[in-house]
Parts: structure tokens; C-alpha cells; sequence
């Protein structure tokens, strides 16, 4: 092979990596600024949770707050509504694998029921030692045998 030929290899291999370049897929990242004005009043948020539906969960010291990429719909403690969240204080978020939505909060541990848009409580409950230590849940994890841990 001559030299001539060697460079014009070289160039015709630089020029086709080039063209490859410019046709292969620039991923696009795109972010959306979210505040009140688009519906997020919980206060500062304190956790993010991307649900298996695919919702986003956001918690914070005013309540819950679920995003389907386009509203929010908010979840706040209602003294006359006993299924409402119960607290407005919300620290963690975990769905476990049977799919059960899981809410710490400042006033017990909170599973939501989606069908209803309610909460079941689980409280402390002094005379019961199978019930929560305190009322101040912050973190929550699942094991590998499925069992729920409450911090």
C-alpha cells in the first residue's frame, strides 16, 4: 500500500466516524421548574418518589403531593376527614412489592388506599407493644423477606 493510499484511507475513515457522529442520537434533558403556580404547595419538599405507575410523590412539612407529569393533587391532614393523611409533616415515601404506598409522617405511619384517595393509620398505641414505638416516623425500608422497617 502507498502512502497516497494510506491517506486517503485514513481520511475516508475519518469522515465516515464523522458522519456516524452527526447521526447518531443527542439525548435531550429537559426540566421543569415546579412551584405553587403549577399546583405544589406542600412546603419545602423533603422526599421524591417515583411510584410503579410511574406517578411522582413528593412529601413536605404542609402535606403530600402526587404529580402525574402534568397536576398535582395534593394530600393534607383534615382533622374532620379521619381518612385524610395523618399529618401534615411527610418524610418518607416507599412502595413495597406487593405495590402498597407507604407515608411517614409527624403523626404515624400512612398507607394509602389509591381506589379511595384515603389513608390507613398505624398509630402508637401504649397498651399495644405491636403497635409503633412513636408516632415520629422519618425513614422506611423494605427487606428482602418483605418485612416493612420503620424508623
Amino acid at each position: 500500500m502507498t502512502k497516497k493510499t494510506h491517506w486517503i484511507l485514513l481520511l475516508m475513515l475519518m469522515l465516515a466516524y464523522e458522519h456516524c457522529l452527526a447521526l447518531s442520537p443527542t439525548p435531550t434533558v429537559r426540566f421543569n421548574v415546579l412551584l405553587a403556580e403549577q399546583g405544589l404547595t406542600i412546603g419545602a419538599v423533603q422526599t421524591i418518589y417515583q411510584d410503579s405507575k410511574g406517578f411522582i410523590w413528593l412529601g413536605g412539612p404542609d402535606g403530600l403531593a402526587r404529580y402525574d407529569g402534568y397536576s398535582f393533587e395534593i394530600f393534607r391532614y383534615d382533622p374532620a376527614f379521619p381518612e385524610s393523611i395523618s399529618s401534615g409533616g411527610v418524610w418518607d415515601i416507599l412502595e413495597d412489592r406487593k405495590g402498597n404506598l407507604w407515608i411517614a409522617t409527624d403523626g404515624g405511619l400512612n398507607r394509602f388506599v389509591p381506589g379511595k384517595n384515603q389513608f390507613v393509620h398505624y398509630q402508637n398505641q401504649p397498651a399495644n407493644t405491636n403497635s409503633l414505638a412513636s408516632n415520629i416516623t422519618r425513614s422506611l425500608a423494605e427487606d428482602a423477606d418483605g418485612n416493612l422497617w420503620i424508623g
